[in-house]
């Protein structure tokens, strides 16, 4: 299990000799299903339900929402992203909240449950894509 996003750290895990890799955050869905798979064993739920995977809480963010923030401040953001200086994202995000809370709050969920994945796509995946068109 790794924080990190990227493809080439995922390859050397597995190529290390791991039988699977797991980015955090791990819903409790995926690492029972994962541990299931390894060990050959199906898992039985008294309620017959499945655990409630944590990222349902919150709807998906988009680059359009985060268009509604300062320039400034989302340049500062995918900064910190890139850097993984998430407790400067903390307060990039708190602050925020001036010009929309509720975006705020989103992203401090995303932040609160370690989720760089989603972080990298908000911030820095579009950005490259972008690149990419205009080259």
């Amino acid at each position: 299990m790794s924080a990190s996003v990227f493809e080439e750290d995922q390859n050397k895990v597995l190529e290390s000799g791991a039988d699977d890799f797991i980015a955090k955050p791990i819903p409790e869905t995926e690492l029972l299903e994962k541990i299931g798979q390894c060990l050959k064993v199906e898992f039985l739920f008294e309620d017959q339900k499945r655990p409630a995977d944590d990222r349902s809480e919150t709807l998906p963010l988009t680059r359009e929402d985060i268009a509604e923030l300062p320039q400034e401040l989302v340049e500062e953001m995918q900064e910190a992203v890139k850097d993984g200086h998430m407790q400067r994202m903390v307060e990039l995000a708190q602050s925020a909240a001036d010009h929309h809370p509720e975006l705020s709050q989103q992203l401090l969920k995303l932040i609160d449950r370690y989720d760089y994945k989603a972080l990298y796509h908000l911030f820095l995946e579009n950005i490259n894509d972008a690149g990419k068109k205009d080259a």
